[in-house]
C-alpha cells in the first residue's frame, strides 16, 4: 500500500514499472478502499491509483470539502509528478463527473498531461446552465436517505441504524453538494475517447444521457450496459474489469 501527497491517493499494489495508470474516483459517500478488490483482476501492466476525498476512511479526521474546485486543487497538487507516464481515469457516479471535470481542467491549465481515456460510469452528463436557473440548494438529510433507497446498494443495516446514518451522512451530503454544483458546465467538448457504462436497471440514467455524454467529446465513444442498478460494479465486477482490461490494452 502506498499513499500519495496529503493522502489524496491510495495505491493498493504499487507497480513502478507499470505501462499505464488507472486513476479511480469513488462515488458520493464512498471512498478509495472500495477499489482494492480490483487489484487482483486488473492487468499486471496497469497500476491502480484510487482518489481519496477528505473526511472518510484514512482521511476521516479531515474536514469535508463541499466544492469541486477545492477537490481538484488538492488532487492536482498531489498528482503533479506522481503520474510518470500515460494514465486513464475511471469514475463512478460523482466520480465520473469529477473525472470529466479533471480532464477539462488539465486541458485548460496544462498542470497535468491529459488522460488517454475516460471511463464514465453511472453518471448523468453536465449541461449548460440556463440564465434563469435557480441557485443550487443542498439536499436535506431526508432527501439524501430517500435517494439512497432509490439507488439501492446501501445495506439495510445502515439505513435502519440512526448511529450508522449519522456517521455516514455528512460525507454523503458534502459529496452531493459537490455533484450538484457540477451539474452545469460550459466546457467545450474534449478530444478524449469515452467509455460509457451503466447498469441495465439503473433508475437514474437513461439512453439520452449516454447520447449527451457522446456529444461532450469529439473522439469516439464506446458504450456498455451491464447487469445491475446504479451500484452495479460489485455484482458485475468480472464483466466490468474485462471491459477495462481490454480497452486499457489499446494504450500499452
Amino acid at each position: 500500500m502506498k499513499y500519495g501527497l496529503d493522502k489524496w491517493t491510495m495505491t493498493p499494489a504499487p507497480r513502478d514499472r507499470a505501462a499505464l495508470r488507472l486513476l479511480c474516483f469513488h462515488h458520493a459517500g464512498g471512498g478509495a478502499y472500495g477499489y482494492r478488490p480490483w487489484v487482483g483482476r486488473l492487468r499486471a501492466d496497469v497500476e491502480l491509483v484510487a482518489v481519496q476525498l477528505p473526511g472518510r476512511e484514512n482521511r476521516r479526521e479531515e474536514p469535508l470539502l463541499h466544492d469541486a474546485d477545492a477537490v481538484l486543487d488538492g488532487l492536482v497538487r498531489a498528482l503533479e509528478g506522481a503520474l510518470p507516464g500515460p494514465y486513464a481515469v475511471f469514475g463512478h457516479s460523482l466520480g465520473a463527473t469529477l473525472a470529466h471535470r479533471l480532464a477539462c481542467r488539465v486541458r485548460r491549465t496544462g498542470e497535468l498531461a491529459a488522460p488517454v481515456r475516460l471511463f464514465l460510469s453511472a453518471a448523468r452528463p453536465p449541461r449548460l446552465a440556463a440564465p434563469d436557473e435557480p441557485a443550487f440548494e443542498p439536499l436535506s438529510e431526508s432527501d439524501a436517505i430517500a435517494q439512497l433507497k432509490r439507488f439501492g446498494g446501501t445495506p439495510a443495516a445502515v439505513l435502519e441504524d440512526p448511529d450508522l446514518l449519522r456517521a455516514f451522512l455528512p460525507a454523503l451530503l458534502a459529496d452531493y453538494e459537490i455533484l450538484g454544483r457540477l451539474r452545469r458546465s460550459d466546457e467545450p467538448p474534449l478530444d478524449i475517447p469515452f467509455t460509457l457504462i451503466k447498469g441495465d436497471e439503473d433508475p437514474t440514467l437513461k439512453w439520452r444521457h449516454l447520447a449527451e455524454w457522446r456529444g461532450l467529446s469529439s473522439a469516439p465513444a464506446a458504450t456498455h450496459v451491464l447487469p445491475g442498478g446504479h451500484f452495479y460494479p460489485p455484482s458485475s465486477q468480472t464483466a466490468l474489469l474485462d471491459i477495462l482490461n481490454a480497452e486499457l490494452g489499446n494504450y500499452i
